[in-house]
This record gives structure tokens, C-alpha cells and sequence, in this order.
């Protein structure tokens, strides 16, 4: 049966984590999210969407705790009452109560909405996003603050235990981190949340599904040190404390959380500090999950193959036909939009070229924001006295700045032109003719990568 060889494959990629514990430690609840999502596709269950769910009657309530004007103030909290969970208080698949605060009686009857009971399944999807638990409670309620979501399962059709299971394999994860990237807050709405596929196996699997992973998640805790408790750092590390709860519609203080690092050696002998990615998950060219290391030890192989040193890759990245063609070449071996976007949060820069990211990855060039870059062309003076092609360029770097580098794509030059000027004979009547234009976008892009 398929399913007995994913499980057979989970324990031995496990076992061999024990083998070599220092390079798999961090990368174990990846691990645990990847093979969970190999379960259960084999499990050969149906792709729904949570509307379609929540429509069939298979999820009977779906509500967060977002309570509008009437979210309680600080000072209403009391030490006894009506438990008022928030993102803090899921721990290791289970409901903290002891980090609750609590609501007197009367004020929680003012609440019309984010209540929760026994067996829901609660989702952390405000400023903290990802942990799930299953809520188990005498209490006829509990209030939910506004970064929580409750599912309510019909156990005739979904067992909560495998609801719980589902949505912390990748397939899941890589949902609401889709929805993340494209947003500027940490938060997954309601409404996007409605937009997943959930896949449902028969109840049968689902109870087999949620005993496995009881096991592999237990064999997983063994390579993973309690929360609080980070392995020894060899370079900047520790884990990022759960951001304040913000108010209603508002964004979480104390700025910025530190993002925990991890420091790996690639076949060159030099070290590179990652970005610590829960429940991401690569896959290689044969179908097979890979770790952090293995995904960026076969980047590592790739890039040397394809750039011999910091000259060559400079030289390809300066020219937009020839990186274009070198971008193409990446996605031959498998580095689509999403595994580039994936490289840029590995190495913690986001906002970064993505050259830059290739050579810190290849030869630990320390990365360059975009910002950097364009502000240092702009001090050159972008390399011509014309008022008029000095404009045009200015807003070039400003999209790029903002955008990335597929802003200095070729195709992109007629757009930047038209939207400016109205038509290309228009442009060509301001700036000069198209091989004139054309050599400014392409040198600018030359003093961008100059350094």
C-alpha cells in the first residue's frame, strides 16, 4: 500500500536526522511539515477549498476573533472569568491556558462573535501566523482575540485531530505564506483563508493520518529542544518571541521580530548564516523533499557550474538579454519565481537584487539592498547630463527600487516609455531614437550592478 511506503521513507529520512543531528536539528519540523503532505496525497484524498467545506456543511463555523469597536481594552482583563485566548496560548498543538487572560462574564456577553468550544481547531493568522492547536475544554466558551481563527469540524466528515494535522503540512503552509509574501503585514484574512484547498481523505485515512503523524511528530521532538531552549548558536540564533497582540485592524509594536539564524558550511569550506524557514519545504529534481542544506548545497553545485567568479556572474547580471537568459537557465534546473523567492528569505534579503542573493549564496558577497544600488547611481548621476533621459531613468530605478529586478527586463522598456510619455513617438520625440533609449537602459543597468 502506497501510504505504508511514505511512512516507511518518513522513519528512515528521520533516522538518518539522528545520524547527522547538527546539520538536520533546525531543519526537523520542515521535515515533519514535508512529510505529513506526503502522507496525505498518498492517501488519495480530494482537493476542497474551505468554501466548498463550509457550503457541504463538512466545516460548521469558521470565525475569527476580530471583534471591531468593541475589542476589550487592557484595563478590563481580570485574573478569573471567561478564558480570552490569543496567539501566544497555542503550544505544541495545545491550548496554554495558563498564558489566558480573562474577561468578567458580563463583558464577555458583549462579545457577539470569536467564541470558540471543545474540539475546535484555532489557527494563528494575525501578526503571529502558522501555529494551529485542538482546543479541549469543559468550558461551555472561550473568547478568541483577533489573531485567531476557529474551525469547527463536522466529525462525520472531518476528525479534528486530522484537520490538525493537515494544516501544518507544507502543502498548507505554503498556502498562507503565498498570501503573506504579497502582503505588507503579517496576516492571513479570514476571506484568503476561505480560498485553500484542504485535502480530505476518507474518515478511515484521516483517523490513520493523525495517528502517524502522532508518531513522527513525537520522533521529530526528539531531534527539536523544547521551545525556550535553542541549541547551542555557533553564529547569531535564537528563537523570535510572539509579537504583542495588536489592536483591532492594527499593526503589532516593538517593530521588527529578530528572525532566528542558523549558520551552514557548502562544499567551498565558508559559512553562510539562513534564515530559519518553519515548514518550508524543497523538493529536488527527482520529486524527493529536501532540507535547507541539501537545497542550498545543490544550489551551490549549480551556480558553479554555471559562473566561474564574481566578474563572470557580474557581466551576465549586467546586460538584461544575457541575464534574462541566465534566469532561464535556472528554471531549466528547477529554481522557478517561488524557489528564487524562497533563496531571498533563506539568506534574510528580501528587499535585495536577486545577483545579490547569488553572490552571497556562491561566494558570501555580503547582499546590497535595492535601494542601495539605486541610490548609488543616482549620486553618479546615471551617467548623462540630458534632463530629460535623467527623468526617464529616475523612474526606472524607482520601479525597480520597489519591484525588483524584472523591472529591467527588455520588454519592459516600451511599457516604462508609453506609460510615460503617451506612445513610443512621443518618447522618441523627448529622449532621442529607440537605440539611444535603449543603450541608457541598458547602461544605467551597468552602473547598477557595478559594484
Amino acid at each position: 500500500m502506497r501510504i505504508v511506503a511514505v511512512l516507511d521513507e518518513a522513519f528512515e529520512r528521520l533516522d538518518r536526522a539522528r545520524a547527522n543531528a547538527e546539520a538536520n536539528l533546525a531543519d526537523a519540523r520542515d521535515l515533519f511539515a514535508v512529510q505529513v503532505e506526503a502522507l496525505i496525497r498518498s492517501s488519495g484524498g480530494e482537493a476542497i477549498t474551505l468554501e466548498k467545506l463550509i457550503e457541504s456543511g463538512a466545516i460548521l463555523s469558521h470565525f475569527d476573533g476580530n471583534h471591531g469597536e468593541n475589542y476589550p481594552r487592557k484595563e478590563e482583563f481580570t485574573g478569573v472569568g471567561v478564558p480570552y485566548l490569543s496567539a501566544n496560548c497555542l503550544v505544541d498543538n495545545e491550548v496554554d491556558f495558563s498564558r489566558a487572560k480573562f474577561l468578567p462574564d458580563g463583558r464577555a456577553d458583549t462579545l457577539r462573535k470569536g467564541t470558540s468550544k471543545d474540539r475546535d481547531i484555532l489557527f494563528a493568522h494575525n501578526a503571529t501566523v502558522g501555529p494551529v492547536a485542538l482546543l479541549r475544554t469543559d468550558l461551555p466558551r472561550v473568547l478568541l482575540s483577533t489573531s485567531l481563527t476557529h474551525y469547527r469540524c463536522n466529525e462525520e466528515v472531518i476528525i479534528p485531530e486530522f484537520l490538525l494535522v493537515e494544516m501544518q503540512s507544507a502543502a498548507f503552509v505554503r498556502q498562507y505564506e503565498t498570501v503573506m509574501r504579497q502582503a505588507t503585514r503579517n496576516q492571513v484574512p479570514i476571506s484568503a483563508q476561505r480560498k485553500f484547498t484542504h485535502i480530505l481523505p476518507p474518515l478511515k485515512e484521516q483517523t490513520r493520518i493523525a495517528a502517524i503523524s502522532t508518531q513522527l511528530r513525537e520522533d521529530v521532538s526528539a531531534l527539536v529542544p523544547p521551545e525556550g531552549d535553542p541549541p547551542e548558536p555557533r553564529g547569531p540564533s535564537g528563537g523570535p518571541e510572539v509579537p504583542p497582540e495588536p489592536p483591532e485592524g492594527g499593526e503589532p509594536g516593538g517593530g521588527d521580530e529578530p528572525k532566528p539564524k542558523l549558520i551552514i558550511r557548502l562544499a567551498d569550506g565558508k559559512e553562510r548564516a539562513i534564515t530559519y524557514l518553519a515548514a518550508t519545504s524543497y523538493w529536488g529534481p527527482d520529486g524527493k523533499p529536501m532540507s535547507a542544506q541539501q537545497f542550498l548545497d545543490r544550489l551551490f553545485g549549480d551556480l558553479s557550474g554555471l559562473i566561474a567568479d564574481e566578474d563572470d556572474l557580474r557581466r551576465k547580471w549586467s546586460d538584461p538579454e544575457s541575464r534574462e537568459h541566465f534566469v532561464a537557465l535556472l528554471e531549466q534546473r528547477g529554481y522557478d519565481a517561488e524557489k528564487l523567492a524562497d533563496m531571498r528569505r533563506l539568506v534574510d534579503a528580501p528587499n535585495s537584487d536577486l545577483f545579490d542573493v547569488l553572490g552571497y549564496i556562491r561566494f558570501t558577497t555580503p547582499p546590497k539592498t535595492r535601494a542601495d544600488r539605486a541610490e548609488s547611481v543616482r549620486h553618479d548621476g546615471m551617467g548623462t547630463d540630458d534632463e530629460k533621459m535623467r527623468a526617464f531613468l529616475l523612474g526606472v530605478l524607482q520601479a525597480y527600487e520597489a519591484l525588483g529586478e524584472s523591472e529591467l527586463a527588455t520588454r519592459k522598456l516600451s511599457d516604462f516609455l508609453t506609460a510615460r510619455y503617451g506612445s513610443i513617438a512621443d518618447a522618441k520625440a523627448a529622449l532621442g531614437d529607440v537605440p539611444k533609449i535603449r543603450k541608457a537602459f541598458v547602461d544605467v543597468q551597468r552602473d547598477l550592478y557595478r559594484q
